[in-house]
């Protein structure tokens, strides 16, 4: 099959077009013109040329399916990179792309909590493309993964680097909070299994890994695997950490935002193992991972 990815730059695209090459599909990167890719690119892999926060649907193109794998964390209003214009617009916009060259499967990464409840723009934002990409008529899969860990994910190496240089760890609020780490492979597997399985078509698949941890565990499982049994926390109170994200959150080097704050707290887990169960994978675990980490 031929398949587009678009958010190839990424974290999670590069990962999920790398798994589709293994497969032996037809890869093509959609890329914003200037865009840099990440070393280690295969060498089948075909390159689109275009904008995706503008109109797509003059391009001709031929696929069997295009995969959004396209999305931000926090925003920059003054850099023009909004949770409007990355998550609804791009959505929008590769939807009209596939229709206007009859691609029929389209593929949206999303992300756990995601719906109309949510209670942050990222939220609202993510479940607007989801509503986009549900009306579309398109044959349409949609991955709503948790926190997902990686070689080169920002989570881990961050952390990593924070237990390494400093004599105690920041935690925000009492650190109880929970999240359900899932390996990227398994979320690249199980998007390589349903590109061409009816099985995933109108599904929304709710993706954790094989454990609960609180974000306390979470630290002490990357400082063990660096070689400190327990790493030193402080917890900062929430009062706090929101007053100075409401000041500082807007600049790129202070690491949190309020809507970030409030995601944390209100954990990112589910039960639901359908993803997992129906293309046999065994999700692996975060220690695991960690183990094996340079």
């Amino acid at each position: 099959m031929r398949i587009i990815v678009a958010g190839a730059t990424g974290f999670v695209g590069s990962n999920l077009g790398r798994k589709l090459v293994e497969r032996g599909h037809q890869v093509a990167y959609l890329v914003r013109p200037g865009s840099r890719l990440g070393d280690g690119l295969p060498d089948t892999v075909d390159i689109i040329s275009a904008d995706p926060t503008g109109p797509l649907d003059h391009i001709n193109i031929k696929a069997d399916a295009l995969l959004n794998a396209i999305g931000i964390i926090r925003e920059f209003p003054k850099k023009g990179v909004t949770f409007s214009r990355i998550h609804i617009d791009i959505a929008r916009n590769l939807v009209d792309l596939a229709k206007y060259n009859k691609i029929e499967k389209f593929i949206q990464i999303s992300a756990l909590g995601v719906g109309p409840r949510g209670k942050t723009a990222y939220q609202k934002s993510k479940h607007i493309a989801e509503e986009y990409v549900r009306g579309s008529g398109l044959n349409w899969t949609i991955l709503r993964p948790s926190m997902i860990f990686g070689p080169g994910d920002h989570f881990t190496d961050l952390f990593a680097n924070m237990i390494r240089r400093l004599p105690v760890v920041p935690v925000i609020g009492d650190g109880h909070y929970r999240l359900q780490p899932v390996h990227i492979d398994d979320i690249a597997e199980g998007s390589a299994e349903s590109i061409d399985d009816s099985r995933s078509a109108e599904q929304i698949f709710e993706i954790g890994g094989p454990e609960i941890l609180t974000f306390n565990q979470i630290i002490d499982l990357i400082g063990h695997a660096l070689g400190k049994i327990r790493p030193r926390k402080i917890h900062q109170p929430v009062w706090m950490m929101r007053t100075l994200a409401g000041i500082f959150g807007r600049f790129d080097w202070f690491p949190v935002t309020n809507e970030q704050i409030t995601m944390l707290l209100e954990g990112n887990f589910t039960d639901n193992t359908a993803f997992f169960d129906l293309y046999k994978i065994k999700p692996k675990k975060f220690a695991d991972f960690l183990s094996r980490r340079p």
